[in-house]
């Protein structure tokens, strides 16, 4: 993608989907949307999404494996409610880069989500401490044939 009005196109999709769901930043259609762009539309490419304060998403695309802000989002509102950006190229993790970036804005930042595949990684913070949660899609237990299922009868009280 080297027109300027594709991107400009992906960035109206992406924000006609945050308003679609309201902006719940870890809505399935939306982080869904930005998945898309990354993976279908620019094929392998990163993408990274900013939200700031008043919902406003500052966009942007970069190579396979880095994505950043070439030039400092205008008018960006702090606190940032949530960072979301891909690793087309598989799982989500976070990376040396990523942490850095995490390290710096967590003062400002309240939430970050990276997507890689079929799961998604989030950080986020509880008052003074931070977390890591990994998502992964649901796996049916049909497929888990080698977990075996049964009670321990020892630990069933007796009657009286």
């Amino acid at each position: 993608m080297t027109e300027n009005k594709d991107w400009n196109n992906c960035v109206n999709a992406m924000n006609q989907t945050f308003e679609i769901v309201k902006h719940e930043f870890k809505n399935e259609k939306f982080l869904s949307a930005i998945w898309n762009v990354s993976t279908v539309v620019l094929p392998g490419l990163e993408v990274s999404v900013i939200i700031d304060r008043d919902n406003k998403l500052f966009c942007s695309y970069g190579s396979p494996g880095y994505v950043d802000y070439s030039v400092p989002p205008k008018g960006m509102k702090i606190p940032i409610k949530c960072w979301i950006h891909t690793h087309p190229f598989g799982q989500a993790y976070w990376s040396g880069t990523d942490w850095n970036t995490i390290h710096i804005w967590k003062s400002i930042m309240e939430y970050a989500i990276v997507l890689g595949g079929d799961n998604e990684m989030h950080w986020f913070k509880v008052g003074s401490q931070e977390f890591c949660k990994r998502i992964e899609p649901p796996v049916p237990v049909s497929s888990l044939s080698h977990v075996g299922v049964g009670y321990n009868t020892d630990l069933v009280g007796e009657e009286e």
